[in-house]
């Protein structure tokens, strides 16, 4: 073992709903990890329900060193949704994930950013036994100058404050965007009528009111063609993160990934469907873009008028989309 050795810090994330088998490789794994010297492990909540200037995310942002983060989601979602909140760094490789066909995130990479260091993005979702999980954090460890796992757990006390951050969280919904994928061709932009998407100071796409998105709608991940746009937690693989190949080898049928309707059509009538959800309710107090932690006004300000309100253009909208047969 090295002695200017520093333990590799493993943000393990919970899933939203623990249910037997995710408690139970949640749990197998912190202990094991407890007793690994290796290591500094952290307990996170969900990772894409993080508030973007919430404990966990701050204290991710603050980890200097390598890093290793296992959570409920593909391993592309995983790496953007850190790269969103400016958490990035060199792709490692893992026995789980082809490191070597992901964008390092550059393109997206905020002034505080480390790209210096490593990260490790593990999927828990296949795993049912925590072997294999623990058998490759030693193999990164090792490869670190680190020691090997002690073949049983040991019993320590590790106060909660120390390991677990927790923050009131609830379900989240917005689009995550791949920016290794991205080509600027505006089509989310000009596509969503909830005023999510927005331009950073460089004319790229920018996430700009995350929960102005409506729950559930995927239609710009569906228009995107370079299938740039994830949502984390969508049923469908493609929509939700996971890797088809480079994205200089993008050859993308939509119909063949997104379902029998072409997508465009398949968009526009989820479009229509949550235009007419949004004019009848409102939707939670967004909690605001990583980059504008206080948007909350802006953001109500742009939102779909209540029932109670006069009608406006969001009405004219609604009527001509009835019209054109779009969400029939």
């Amino acid at each position: 073992m090295n002695d200017c050795y520093r333990p590799l810090i493993v943000a393990l994330c919970r899933d939203r709903v623990a249910h037997a088998r995710q408690h139970d490789l949640h749990a197998r794994l912190l202990e094991r990890l407890r007793a690994y010297s290796g290591v500094t492990v952290r307990e996170l909540p969900h990772l894409y329900d993080l508030q973007p200037y919430g404990p966990a995310m701050n204290y991710l942002r603050a980890v200097e060193g390598d890093l290793l983060v296992a959570a409920w989601l593909y391993p592309r979602a995983i790496q953007w949704v850190l790269a969103a909140h400016g958490i990035k760094g060199r792709m490692g490789q893992t026995r789980f994930f082809p490191a070597e066909e992901m964008a390092d995130g550059d393109q997206a990479a905020p002034a505080h950013s480390n790209g210096e260091r490593t990260l490790w993005l593990i999927d828990l979702r296949p795993h049912h036994d925590p072997e294999p999980l623990l058998g490759e954090i030693e193999r990164i460890v090792i490869a670190r100058g680190g020691p090997p796992l002690p073949r049983d757990s040991v019993a320590i006390s590790i106060a909660p404050a120390e390991e677990r951050i927790d923050e009131p969280t609830r379900p989240r919904w917005y689009p995550v965007v791949d920016y290794g994928r991205c080509r600027t061709c505006m089509e989310c932009l000009n596509f969503c009528l909830f005023g999510v998407f927005g331009l950073d100071a460089q004319a790229r796409i920018l996430v700009e009111q995350p929960d102005a998105c409506r729950n559930g709608c995927p239609a710009c991940a569906r228009v995107c063609p370079s299938q740039a746009i994830m949502f984390p937690e969508h049923q469908n693989p493609a929509i939700a993160g996971e890797l088809r190949g480079p994205a200089s080898d993008l050859n993308t049928d939509l119909v063949q990934l997104f379902g029998a309707f072409p997508a465009a059509e398949l968009a526009g009538r989820e479009r229509g469907e949550f235009v007419g959800e949004a004019s009848r309710s409102q939707p939670d107090p967004p909690i605001g873009p990583i980059n504008s932690p206080v948007a909350s006004d802006r953001a109500r300000s742009d939102l779909p008028a209540s029932p109670s309100d006069p009608r406006d253009d969001l009405d004219e909208l609604v009527d001509k989309l009835d019209q054109d047969g779009l969400d029939s």
